[in-house]
């Protein structure tokens, strides 16, 4: 009697294992099941876009621009450089601009903007639209071990230096970056 008493404990406990492996199993499959993908999804522009790193060639000149926060601009297709800005003068952290012509209403800026930023890296730190105007604040981490900041603005400020005169269809933007440099 003993004897089947141990042999029906042990087969017990044989089916409690396999239950739990059988659960265990399935757990795992259920979580290989889950769809994923490697790529992030980006959300949809409003308008087409361009790369502003040409543009960014102009202002980096006896500055340190990361290739990475330069590769991660863009802006509106057929945005025309209308002027440079250079706060930093060359001594300190990086704060530099470019007064952009774009071919969008003011009141899509954001609306292109957050997506084409943030598609690339960039964390939208704030966006603000009044009847004056809009700006929109990113940042991202460069290369370089700094974090970048870039700033969208309309109107743009009424001083900067001119590259080509704008047009009076287009509107201005100011595109400004700077470097966050640990304190």
């Amino acid at each position: 009697m003993r004897n089947t008493k141990s042999q029906s404990q042990l087969k017990g406990r044989i089916a409690w294992a396999v239950g739990v492996l059988l659960l265990i199993g399935m757990a795992i499959g259920a979580i290989m099941a889950v769809p994923t993908s490697s790529t992030p999804t980006n959300l949809p522009l409003p308008y087409p876009e361009m790369s502003a790193t040409k543009y960014l060639s102009q202002i980096s000149t006896g500055g340190y621009l990361p290739a990475n926060v330069s590769k991660a601009t863009f802006i509106p297709s057929s945005s025309k450089l209308v002027g440079v800005e250079n706060f930093d003068q060359g001594a300190g952290a990086y704060d530099r601009g470019l007064i952009l012509e774009v071919p969008i209403p003011a009141a899509k800026l954001n609306s292109f903007f957050v997506p084409a930023l943030g598609n690339r890296g960039w964390k939208i730190l704030s966006k603000t639209t009044s009847r004056t105007g809009s700006n929109l604040i990113a940042r991202i981490a460069g290369s370089d071990g700094n974090f970048w900041e870039i700033g969208i603005k309309t109107p743009p400020p009424s001083s900067y230096e001119t590259v080509s005169p704008p047009t009076p269809k287009g509107l201005l933007i100011e595109l400004r970056i700077l470097q966050n440099q640990p304190q």
